[in-house]
């Protein structure tokens, strides 16, 4: 009768087995969960509470231009509505880190291809080429954030200088030029925590900051209400 011992505990090693593989972060796996909200565009809630940031882009923050219309397409996309996730960790504010796919589709590459997000990684794994070929697809047709503003060709980075000498030593260096008369507008790098208003007047503007832009690889968004002016990454590879 052993034999009926040892087959009984291999088919319940199987099934916890199966359980680890479908709900461990980060496995190919994945988990059927339902979507009750949408907070902007990158960020939904699940049934249970349970809060997802959409890995890999990172959407427009409120009162940024295309805040509501990032909202409202990612609302659209998954709101209401079962997904399966693939859970990749957790994040500094708590909330899920995952790839959300909605009949077959992964979402984090569709809210790129629609200019609803910009590019956000610090390590790249299996979809980072197809996100950045999505996004590269939404600013080459000026889709969304990327839609050009009146004003795009007005500034230009004179020099730009991203490492400290010291840790935060604030000899960080951004300096601009701008051709066109004084302008309202906002600057920003990859990272939804560093957004400054500014207004840049006709000629040369030199700006320090201190510990801002990532040594690895970041990005300059310079925009107005009416569009994109400028924009640079660095880092790529």
């Amino acid at each position: 009768m052993r034999w009926k011992f040892y087959l009984i505990l291999v088919l319940m090693i199987s099934s916890g087995v199966f359980y680890y593989r479908w709900v461990t972060p980060g496995d190919d796996a994945g988990q059927k969960v339902f979507v009750t909200r949408v907070i902007d565009g990158d960020t939904a809630v699940l049934k249970g509470g349970e809060r997802v940031r959409f890995l890999g882009e990172n959407s427009p923050e409120k009162n940024q231009p295309f805040h509501d219309e990032a909202m409202n397409y990612l609302r659209g996309l998954v709101g209401g509505k079962w997904v399966v996730i693939k859970r990749m960790g957790i994040g500094k504010y708590g909330r899920t880190l995952g790839y959300v796919y909605i009949d077959g589709k992964l979402s984090n590459e569709e809210v790129l291809r629609k200019g609803f997000a910009s590019l956000y990684y610090y390590g790249r794994d299996a979809n980072y080429d197809r996100m950045r070929d999505a996004e590269k697809e939404a600013r080459d047709n000026k889709k969304g954030i990327w839609k050009p503003s009146v004003n795009a060709g007005c500034v230009k980075i004179l020099a730009f200088k991203y490492k400290d000498a010291g840790k935060c030593s604030n000899q960080e260096r951004l300096v601009l030029g701008n051709s066109c008369t004084v302008l309202n507008v906002t600057i920003k790098d990859d990272s939804s925590s560093h957004i400054y208003p500014k207004i840049l007047k006709t000629g040369r503007t030199v700006m320090n900051f201190s510990c801002i832009w990532n040594d690895e690889g970041d990005s300059i968004y310079l925009y107005d209400k009416s569009g994109m002016i400028l924009f640079y990454r660095y880092g790529e590879g």
